[in-house]
């Protein structure tokens, strides 16, 4: 179950982002470990957007729900 797709999410069993950011280094900050994926979701997003609403236990992000990156645009990688 997905409660809002990209952002706002209240109840859901994936945790899902929308993220535009074009600087893939930028994206890897924010989602390339666990810490970072725990500060990009427990307050303001980088897209500028609550991640989590709700009550203050449904704004804990925990490593339990996988966090799933379903919309960006802008990145290519060039392997080696």
């Amino acid at each position: 179950m997905i409660s809002n797709d990209g952002w706002e999410h209240t109840r859901s069993d994936l945790l899902t982002v929308h993220d535009y950011e074009n600087d893939a280094a930028r994206l890897l900050a924010s989602y390339g470990t666990p810490d970072a994926i725990r500060q990009s979701l427990s307050g303001i997003a980088p897209s500028g957007r609550r991640m989590l609403v709700g009550t203050t236990e449904e704004q804990t992000y925990t490593a339990a729900k996988p966090v799933i990156l379903s919309e960006f645009g802008g990145v290519s990688i060039k392997p080696a």
